[in-house]
């Protein structure tokens, strides 16, 4: 039996996004932005810049503040799209397994 939560991506409407933030694994990057949707597998964000040092296949951490009172969740990951539509930056991340099974259990 196939596990369709693999393959579902839950979209935010604008209003109700969570804040995120990228920090870049190789170079001295942090960049703020928004979830725009968000799967088991990754998730496409906005940018609150326009100009971003990013690139795709690019590692970073995302930190995602999924509650106020709440630990930030903070997962690795690859950047495997940049674009612009309407003026705004969007990036697409795929999630990187964590050596740590415990961890990808977080995760899900």
């Amino acid at each position: 039996m196939n596990n369709r939560r693999a393959d579902y991506r839950h979209p935010f409407e604008q209003s109700m996004r969570l804040p995120v933030r990228l920090d870049s694994i190789w170079r001295p990057v942090q960049i703020s932005g928004a979830v725009r949707d968000l799967s088991l597998g990754g998730m496409s964000i906005s940018l609150s810049e326009t100009r971003v040092p990013l690139a795709v296949f690019q590692q970073c951490f995302a930190e995602i503040h999924v509650e106020e009172d709440k630990p930030v969740l903070r997962l690795s990951a690859a950047i495997v799209r940049v674009d612009s539509a309407h003026g705004v930056l969007r990036c697409g991340l795929q999630f990187l397994s964590s050596p740590e099974p415990a961890q990808n259990e977080v995760r899900q």
